[in-house]
């Protein structure tokens, strides 16, 4: 069969009838075969038939639905509920994992979204110490609400590297570029786990493990309750969200 359109195929099926004689041993099967191979046919036709009028139809029933106030707001709930289901059963890198009371360094924190460095913005440095470069990073997932909100969501991380400079390297005779890992430090939001929600790990340069140094009376809680711009995170130094946060107003005018 050379082509799909019934007047075909009915011809094809009378010629093979028309060649079995009422005694051919194979006629009681051919036929029952013709048959089935007609009702099958038959039943695709009305398939593709159904379907070619009820899918534009309830592709217009829903955009009809979406157009109304109440069924609108309905489905975004449930397109939301969907997308949260879906982010528990894959959860996204970059957020903290604990063994015991202990958070585990965060291996592919270079893989986050980059915010800023410094130079020399340790801030308790000691008088005549080299200079370091700070390296800030966040998890690319807190990094997209943070923009959408202005806000930092639960299990936000931060990590901030710390790195010695050198000058008068190769061809550079007066600048400062980054050289070998000096530390490693990590501020965590988790409001199920900690009493006051930011708390504060030192990794150094190779701890696996740190524990936390959490709550009003640890220097770096402090530091950052008292002049983070945006809850505890030194946003006024984030050239791309400091604009962010004014657009939401939760920038803290009193931080610059």
């Amino acid at each position: 069969m050379e082509h799909n359109n019934d007047a075909d195929i009915n011809r094809w099926i009378a010629e093979r009838m028309a060649s079995l004689t009422p005694g051919n041993e194979f006629r009681p099967n051919t036929l029952w075969a013709l048959a089935r191979l007609r009702s099958q046919r038959g039943a695709s036709i009305r398939h593709e038939r159904l379907w070619t009028w009820m899918a534009p139809m309830a592709l217009a029933a829903f955009l009809c639905l979406l157009a109304l106030p109440v069924p609108r707001a309905a489905a975004q709930r449930s397109l939301n509920s969907l997308y949260a289901a879906l982010r528990q059963s894959a959860p996204e890198q970059g957020r903290p994992e604990y063994a015991g009371k202990q958070l585990v360094r965060p291996a592919a924190y270079r893989e986050w979204i980059y915010l800023s460095s410094g130079l020399g913005m340790e801030y308790n440095a000691a008088a005549g110490d080299r200079e370091n470069f700070t390296n800030v990073f966040v998890p690319q997932w807190a990094y997209r609400e943070f923009l959408a909100s202005g806000k930092w969501p639960d299990k936000t991380m931060f990590a901030l590297e710390s790195r010695s400079s050198q000058t008068k390297g190769s061809i550079n005779k007066s600048g400062h570029f980054q050289s070998d890992l000096a530390g490693l430090a990590v501020e965590v939001k988790d409001e199920t786990r900690f009493a006051d929600k930011w708390a504060y790990f030192n990794f150094g340069s190779d701890k696996k493990m740190a524990d936390a140094m959490s709550g009003p009376a640890d220097a770096c809680w402090s530091c950052h309750n008292d002049n983070g711009a945006v809850e505890h995170t030194f946003v006024q130094f984030y050239p791309t969200l400091k604009p962010v946060a004014l657009k939401f107003g939760t920038y803290r005018a009193q931080a610059d």
